[in-house]
């Protein structure tokens, strides 16, 4: 009698027995062992031998899938295929594919660039492999798939779903980090071809031209004094409040900053080290602090020692105890909290740099200097010009004069906005008074 699922699901081997054997049709057997694992044996002879094979464990491989199997081994054999040496091929194909899904082939990749990073060699720092975990998350579908196998409409399918769900820019990292994998694959001849580089000028997947690019949001000019007075006088962590501060005075991006750690700043020189792979694009600089700046960092600094035993120059500056650095998430979170509970206008952290440029480029900063506090590609923003600049040309005296600026700017806005809330509180006392 045939088995059935249910009785494959039932059937177990006795205590006393190594494994026991149910037959089946089409020369399967379905074996049991001691530890109740399940499995199905091909019975078959070829060339005048009888042969057995393990073809799949269940319930892995269904019944059903079982016998397709046998009866396709049946009629490999009746055409003078070897059996045997077909599931040895299948087998062969299978483990291929597994080697070669889109997750085994992300963490070789990864391993390979945090190799090369730890060698001083251009490769995936922390906080970049960090960011690059997030871009994976994004993509669990296609995890387990081989990349061999997949087909680039499903591939557009996922990046598309990335962009409606999550935005253009996840999008885009998304299908960078694709085409580094494609193109890992495609060194060691796993595929021949990048899917991804047929998406270049899809209307949907391409790269946006920096044109076309909206500026992230910035602090209005009229209410950066209302903003900066709130952030400075709320309870939120006072790590995070430095970071806004700071964050707004240098024009920094906020990843690049968050993984600053104590060894990397310089008090007496008043600057911070930032080493190329800190930073978007890689040229390794020095930022200026200003006078708040240090004040703040001595605070920071001061308050980790009474809470850490262990502290070291080696501790994250932007850390409650500096063992482990705030989340990225973190300044923009806290921004977002406030200005919501106060009716005030969208910014985020990174829509700072776009309140700095505008600043420095309006008080008539030079451009070479503004463009490396910023750490755009470009030093002077000619290319050709870029060739002939001396790679120790920092402008480092007049971007400590740009941080000093905006930190006078800040200040003052918040000044202005605490004397226009002296004059208003003053107004309706009046009118209280003049009531009675």
């Amino acid at each position: 009698m045939a088995l059935t699922d249910l009785k494959c699901k039932r059937s177990k081997c006795p205590s006393n027995k190594a494994c026991i054997y149910i037959p089946h049709k089409h020369g399967l057997t379905f074996r049991i062992t001691k530890t109740q694992q399940k499995s199905w044996i091909f019975r078959i002879q070829f060339n005048k031998q009888r042969t057995n094979i393990t073809i799949g464990s269940y319930p892995s491989l269904s019944i059903g899938d079982a016998e397709k199997l046998a009866i396709k081994y049946k009629d490999m054999a009746s055409k003078g295929i070897d059996p045997v040496q077909a599931h040895k091929n299948v087998k062969d194909q299978n483990l291929m594919s597994s080697l070669n899904t889109f997750d085994s082939l992300y963490n070789s990749l990864k391993d390979e660039m945090v190799s090369l990073h730890s060698l001083g060699k251009k490769g995936w720092s922390e906080g970049h492999t960090r960011t690059v975990g997030y871009a994976w998350d994004k993509l669990k579908t296609i995890h387990d798939v081989s990349i061999d196998q997949i087909q680039k409409r499903r591939v557009r399918d996922i990046l598309v779903r990335v962009s409606k769900e999550n935005g253009q820019a996840s999008m885009l990292k998304c299908k960078n980090l694709l085409s580094s994998i494609y193109n890992y694959a495609i060194v060691n001849d796993i595929v021949d071809v990048n899917l991804i580089s047929a998406f270049s000028k899809d209307p949907v997947l391409k790269k946006p031209k920096a044109e076309d690019v909206d500026k992230q949001p910035s602090i209005p000019d009229e209410y950066l004094g209302e903003v900066f007075t709130r952030i400075d006088q709320s309870e939120m962590n006072i790590v995070t409040k430095y970071a806004l501060f700071i964050l707004q005075y240098t024009g920094l991006r906020v990843d690049s900053l968050l993984t600053r750690k104590w060894s990397h700043y310089d008090k007496a020189r008043k600057r911070i080290f930032f080493e190329k792979e800190a930073l978007k694009n890689p040229r390794a600089t020095y930022c200026p602090t200003s006078s708040h700046i240090d004040t703040m960092l001595d605070t920071l600094m001061k308050l980790q020692k009474a809470i850490n035993t262990n502290w070291s120059k080696e501790c994250f500056i932007f850390s409650k105890d500096g063992s482990k650095r705030i989340l990225k998430d973190a300044p923009n979170n806290a921004l977002k909290k406030l200005l919501l509970k106060h009716k005030l206008p969208h910014a985020v952290p990174h829509g700072f740099r776009t309140t700095c440029e505008d600043e420095w480029i309006d008080n008539e900063f030079i451009d070479s200097a503004i463009n490396i506090q910023m750490n755009h590609t470009s030093t002077t923003g000619n290319s050709v010009r870029d060739r002939y600049i001396s790679k120790d040309k920092d402008h480092f005296a007049k971007r400590t004069e740009m941080v000093a600026h905006m930190q006078k700017l800040i200040t003052k806005k918040m000044k202005a906005y605490k004397e226009t809330l002296k004059t208003i509180k003053g107004m309706k006392s009046g009118r209280a008074k003049t009531t009675n």
